[in-house]
């Protein structure tokens, strides 16, 4: 497995070097049944990340709206599709997650987001 590690290291040393930062902010959502009272919290969690086109291979993957970008993260963090992703205090959603992991390596994330 140490060629697929090698391309996360490089994959994270590429998006770390030419990428931005960015912010996922976990939404950690309670609910309590006896009073029905709902109550949230987020947690920011800082990561590094890179927008690119939707490409075909993407299109195929995800159903996508005029406006959608994807984020390819770096695999420190995995977000979900209750996480928003956050760059330059701009929020977007998070809509599809692309995971790239040919064994038990995550390389990055591939996330289609929109505002």
């Amino acid at each position: 497995m140490a060629f697929y590690d090698d391309m996360a290291a490089t994959a994270k040393e590429l998006i770390t070097e030419f990428g931005f930062d960015v912010t996922l902010r976990f939404n950690n959502g309670t609910h309590n049944p006896t009073t029905g009272a709902k109550t949230t919290s987020n947690t920011d969690t800082a990561t590094k990340g890179i927008f690119t086109n939707i490409n075909k291979t993407l299109r195929d993957d995800f159903s996508v709206m005029d406006g959608d970008r994807v984020c390819v993260l770096i695999s420190d963090v995995e977000p979900t599709k209750n996480t928003k992703l956050l760059v330059d205090s701009v929020a977007w959603q998070i809509v599809n997650i692309k995971q790239i992991k040919p064994s038990t390596t995550t390389i990055v994330y591939f996330v289609q987001v929109r505002k």
